[in-house]
């Protein structure tokens, strides 16, 4: 297997920054004097590799693995990149979970567990994710000539069409969540 030395220094470089840390500091940080900084330049231009012992420290320090620091894979650990590229869930997301399940009240995961299995759970899924891509991000559209129409029919204000048809979502999403919550044995 070949490493992008260029990838790997600007992974350096980008995880450097992420900590508020000088070359100089940063060098440090991972057993060299502080006037290494020429030397840490060359890893982040990708001119000059780590030695082995230093990208241990840098692992210690950016909270990774070595397969991360090398660009093997995106996300700081391979497990979390695993589930990423099975799930589409993002890295911060997956971190999430496993800290939960690391934590206290693992025992709740079982509980999401069972609700993400109830057949009503991609209904519920779905109604959420519309109703945040239609209605919070205010890109909920109703041609104006039917609301207008609706409106009219209603007797009321075409903006209290609009209202009404996110009010409804909302219940919808309540509606389908209690009732998924209720079902769980």
């Amino acid at each position: 297997m070949g490493y992008d030395n260029k990838a790997i220094g600007k992974r350096i470089q980008y995880e450097r920054g992420r900590l508020g840390l000088s070359q100089g500091k940063f060098a440090e940080k991972v057993g060299l004097s502080e006037s290494s900084r020429q030397v840490i330049g060359k890893w982040e231009k990708g001119k000059l590799l780590p030695h082995f012992d230093h990208m241990l420290k840098m692992c210690e320090l950016f909270e990774c693995e070595l397969g991360y620091l090398l660009c093997e894979y995106d996300c700081k650990t391979r497990v979390a990149t695993d589930v990423k590229m099975v799930t589409g869930l993002t890295e911060d997301a997956v971190n999430r979970l496993m800290d939960i399940n690391k934590s206290h009240i693992s025992g709740a995961l079982d509980t999401f567990s069972k609700f993400i299995l109830h057949d009503d759970f991609g209904k519920l899924f779905r109604a959420m994710h519309l109703h945040i891509c239609e209605f919070n991000n205010k890109g909920f559209k109703i041609d104006g000539e039917h609301a207008q129409e609706i409106a009219q029919y209603m007797k009321c204000p075409t903006e209290d069409i609009t209202a009404y048809i996110e009010s409804s979502s909302r219940g919808l999403i309540e509606t389908s969540f209690m009732k998924i919550l209720s079902e769980i044995k």
